[in-house]
């Protein structure tokens, strides 16, 4: 009868923590979201997305972008955003040194400044968007 009861008791737990921990988002105050992120219409290989709230109530954060998706927990409301993403270049004329060390190549940022040091990009989150959130952005001025 003991071992009963206590194989009953375990089950009863282990479909709760089932339940509290595999079918709910955490009550942390954030919310997630996803979307995709294009450059000129090509998936930003690498990159990363930041969302800061509007009128400083709430947190920053982030997350990579990879392949031109990204997924982030962000605090709901209005966010400012900003996208970043870098690309590989040759140095003109490397020392021996340098492409010794592995030096000889460079990052560059590739994303125009309207979009990340002097962003205009904005996303309205709801609680528990469901929607993807996703930015098309282009070369041009």
């Amino acid at each position: 009868m003991l071992k009963a009861s206590w194989k009953a008791v375990f089950a009863t737990t282990l479909a709760l923590c089932c339940v509290a921990f595999c079918g709910c988002e955490p009550k942390d105050g954030f919310t997630a979201v996803k979307g995709t992120v294009t450059f000129d219409g090509e998936p930003v290989k690498e990159g990363y997305i930041t969302f800061a709230p509007k009128g400083g109530a709430g947190t920053t954060s982030g997350a990579q972008i990879v392949d031109g998706k990204y997924e982030a927990r962000v605090t709901p409301g209005t966010l400012g955003v900003a996208i970043t993403a870098d690309k590989k270049e040759k140095i003109e004329n490397p020392t021996q040194e340098q492409i010794e060390r592995g030096m000889d190549v460079i990052s560059v940022s590739y994303i125009p400044t309207k979009y990340n040091t002097q962003s205009t990009l904005e996303a309205t989150v709801a609680e528990g968007q469901k929607d993807p959130i996703n930015f098309e952005l282009t070369s041009e001025e």
